[in-house]
């Protein structure tokens, strides 16, 4: 699994995607989720659950749909 989560707003989700929505990820992520948005220094400094659980969906929706991608 890659180290880096990166997170890109989009209004284009497949129809065989995996979506979380923000209410269905745990504690953890819903703290660090907004962060993800707002500065980059997170997409490297998650915690390893944090990672994991990120980079087992394709998007999260949350103020809009975002694409979560594992590098």
């Amino acid at each position: 699994m890659g180290q880096t989560i990166l997170v890109e707003e989009t209004n284009c989700i497949p129809a065989d995607a995996t979506v979380y929505h923000y209410d269905e990820l745990d504690e953890n992520a819903k703290h660090c989720f907004p962060h993800l948005l707002d500065d980059e220094s997170w997409t490297t400094g998650l915690p390893p659950a944090v990672r994991h659980e990120l980079a087992a969906c394709d998007y999260v929706k949350f103020t809009s749909y975002y694409r979560i991608r594992a590098e």
